[in-house]
């Protein structure tokens, strides 16, 4: 190293401890004073070694959240944020319970719903049916195979069996349903969803 190479260096790592030092410095001062105001828990806020219970008390969305996620992430937490609606992840794996407490895993399609993979574009003689929701249509607690619109698709495609119609081959229930949507969210996966 040159000379004038050990003072840039050493003056690149002053200005840093300049930045660094204070911030540390405000940081510990709001913890002590959070933690006389509030409580002597509020000092460990947001490490591991924070009391859970005074956790959930400041920040019960987070904290459930991260109770989801640490128990393996389950079909009722997704983090797939778009535009006014989450969902999930293409391919993602989540569990559910049945009603008995038996624990399965759900892997969602290509596109991050519950399902087969699907594209954009149908096959000729297929009549494509969306089936939009929440919890209930998606089937929160129920296996692929029990889902109402796994059962419609069955029901159409068996009476289709049994009937000719003409130019129909094929009935494909998409099913987009997702836990804890709400009908403005619904509206706007509809929309950024629509070709």
């Amino acid at each position: 190293m040159t000379m004038m190479s050990k003072l840039s260096f050493k003056k690149i790592i002053f200005y840093l401890m300049l930045i660094i030092i204070p911030l540390i410095a405000i940081e510990l001062g709001l913890r002590i004073f959070f933690a006389v105001k509030v409580s002597p828990n509020v000092m460990l806020f947001g490490t591991p070694w924070f009391n859970t219970k005074w956790q959930q008390k400041f920040d019960d969305r987070g904290y459930s959240l991260r109770k989801a996620k640490k128990e393996k992430a389950n079909v009722m937490w997704h983090d797939n944020y778009l535009n006014n609606y989450s969902k999930y992840y293409p391919r993602e794996e989540r569990t559910d319970h049945d009603e008995n407490g038996d624990k399965f895993v759900i892997k969602m399609n290509n596109m991050g719903f519950r399902g087969p993979d699907f594209t954009y574009k149908k096959e000729v003689g297929t009549i494509r049916i969306i089936t939009l929701g929440a919890s209930s249509t998606f089937g929160y607690r129920d296996r692929d195979n029990e889902t109402y619109p796994y059962y419609l698709q069955e029901f159409l495609n068996q009476k289709l069996g049994e009937k000719s119609c003409g130019d129909i081959k094929h009935f494909e229930v998409l099913n987009l349903g997702i836990p804890h949507l709400r009908a403005e969210n619904i509206y706007s996966l509809v929309h950024a969803r629509s070709p």
